[in-house]
C-alpha cells in the first residue's frame, strides 16, 4: 500500500452533458488514493471553447489560491481539449499526465456536418463551432504531450456508427481523431461515444494509467536523487 495520497487529478465532462458523467471515475480513483480529485463541470452553452477554459481557469484559481499544484488531467470528448488548453496557457501546471476519453482531437466531423442547424447551434452554442475540424481554435492547441494516452472506441468496420463521417467512428467522433496518428492509443473496443466515462473496463485503464504515471515519476526522483 502506498503510505500518503496520490497526485490530485482533474476530470473534465464532455459537451452537452455534466459533471454527473465522470462520477463512477472521480469515485474510483478516490477509493486509489488520488486526491483531490476534482470532477468540474463548464459552461453547456459557453460563447466560445475559449470562454469555457477562462471559466475553468477562474475556478483552479479559487480552488488553490497558493498555486495550482501538478494535477493528472482525463478529459471525455470535448473536456479533453480544454485540458490541452489549459495545458497550454499554463493554468495547468506540467507534471501530471493527460488521459483522453474519445476526444476529437482533429476536430469532429459531425460537428461540422450539423453545425449549421438551428438546434444544434440553439444547444452548443460557439463550442460547436469551435469543434469543427480546422477551426482556428483547434489549431490554436498545442501538441498532445507525447506521454499522453487516447482512449477511443471503434467498430473495426470501414465504415463506424455515424453516416455523417467517414470511416470508423464511435456514432460522435471519427477514430483518426480520436486517436491521431502518433499518439499512444487504447481501443475500448465496440461501445457508443457516451458510455465511454462508464465502462468499467475503460475506467480500470484509466485508473492503470495514472498508477503508472505515478510510479514512473517515483523512479524518475529517485535515479535524479542517486546522481546527485
Amino acid at each position: 500500500m502506498r503510505g500518503g495520497p496520490r497526485p490530485g487529478v482533474l476530470l473534465l465532462h464532455g459537451l452537452g452533458v455534466r459533471p454527473l458523467w465522470m462520477a463512477l471515475l472521480a469515485r474510483d480513483l478516490r477509493r486509489e488514493g488520488f486526491d483531490p480529485v476534482l470532477n468540474l463541470g463548464w459552461p453547456r452553452k459557453a460563447p466560445s471553447a475559449e470562454a469555457a477554459v477562462e471559466d475553468l481557469a477562474r475556478r483552479l484559481r479559487r480552488r488553490f489560491p497558493g498555486g495550482v499544484p501538478p494535477l493528472h488531467g482525463v478529459g471525455y470528448s470535448a473536456g479533453g481539449l480544454l485540458l490541452r488548453r489549459l495545458q497550454g496557457r499554463g493554468d495547468l501546471p506540467p507534471g501530471g499526465r493527460l488521459v483522453t476519453l474519445g476526444t476529437p482531437h482533429r476536430g469532429a466531423a459531425k460537428a461540422a456536418a450539423l453545425g449549421g442547424r438551428r438546434w444544434f447551434r440553439f444547444l452548443f452554442g460557439g463550442l460547436g463551432r469551435d469543434l469543427q475540424p480546422g477551426s482556428e481554435w483547434l489549431r490554436s492547441l498545442p501538441p498532445l504531450p507525447a506521454d499522453s494516452l487516447c482512449i477511443y472506441a471503434a467498430t473495426g468496420r470501414p465504415r463506424g456508427r455515424s453516416r455523417f463521417i467517414e470511416g470508423d467512428d464511435d456514432g460522435v467522433v471519427e477514430v483518426v481523431s480520436a486517436a491521431p496518428p502518433g499518439c499512444r492509443s487504447w481501443c475500448a473496443g465496440n461501445v457508443y461515444h457516451g458510455f465511454l466515462p462508464w465502462l468499467p473496463r475503460v475506467r480500470r485503464r484509466v485508473v492503470e494509467e495514472l498508477r503508472a504515471a505515478e510510479a514512473a515519476g517515483t523512479e524518475a526522483a529517485a535515479a535524479g536523487a542517486s546522481e546527485r
